[in-house]
């Protein structure tokens, strides 16, 4: 899910701000007798610049910028919690975005489009990379 507002920069180039939250699902880690279970999750704050192709077919925008991340790792156990802290994560962190949608041309007020893009987030630890897609609705 994600909000965000854009101004005109020019004819076909706007620039904007964009807050998400994307559930990105969970795993179960099994060390020795012990079991633990991962939920991950990510908040973004993202500027982001907007350009809308005239020749690419049904592909109407394609967004970029970089952004800040909230990355989490939430853990469960119900007993050795200790030996799984190390894959626990809440960090805020540096990352990029990039976002293509296809959707219907002319000028309208409401515009619904298929978006699909990806991240990258720079962990301390680790780099995360996510690709989504998801149903846009553009006003």
């Amino acid at each position: 899910m994600s909000a965000g507002v854009d101004y005109p920069v020019s004819g076909r180039l706007r620039a904007g701000v964009a807050v998400g939250y994307e559930l990105l699902g969970g795993r179960i880690v099994e060390r020795g007798s012990f079991v633990a279970s991962l939920d991950y999750s990510m908040v973004e704050m993202l500027a982001m610049a907007h350009w809308a192709p005239s020749s690419l077919g049904p592909l109407r925008r394609i967004s970029l910028g970089p952004g800040l991340f909230g990355a989490r790792a939430d853990l469960s156990t119900s007993a050795g919690g200790a030996g799984f802290s190390d894959l626990a994560v809440d960090e805020v962190a540096p990352g990029f975005a990039l976002d293509g949608t296809v959707m219907q041309g002319g000028d309208s007020p409401v515009r619904i489009g298929l978006e699909v893009g990806g991240r990258m987030v720079f962990l301390s630890d680790d780099t995360w990379t996510m690709a989504l897609v998801r149903l846009a609705f553009h006003y």
